[in-house]
């Protein structure tokens, strides 16, 4: 992956976005999907999963499953992540525009 890519990559994408992917791992800091997009992953953070109360890795979804997100950023490095959210107000956000 180098920096063009990235930037193409990043213009089939817009923030606010719905996307789906497959849950590949978990981390303590998050979850990672695969979003059909070769090396490129899509990244939850464990902060965006819930409005209210705690989240903890015993909620994660489970490996395998395909799971919908909203496209909240993307990495600003060579990570090249695209960041997501499936916090309930984050999809209240796309609904209310809509």
């Amino acid at each position: 992956m180098d920096d063009k890519q990235w930037e193409i990559v990043k213009g089939k994408y817009q923030k606010k976005q719905v996307i789906r992917g497959v849950v590949e791992y978990h981390t303590p800091f998050g979850v990672f999907l695969d979003i059909d997009e070769g090396s490129i992953k899509g990244l939850i953070p464990i902060t965006n999963f819930l409005d209210e109360g705690v989240m903890s890795v015993d909620l994660y979804p489970s490996i395998g499953n395909e799971i919908e997100a909203v496209i909240i950023d993307f990495s600003q490095d060579n990570r090249y992540q695209i960041w997501l959210s499936v916090k309930p107000s984050s999809f209240q956000l796309i609904t209310d525009n809509i």
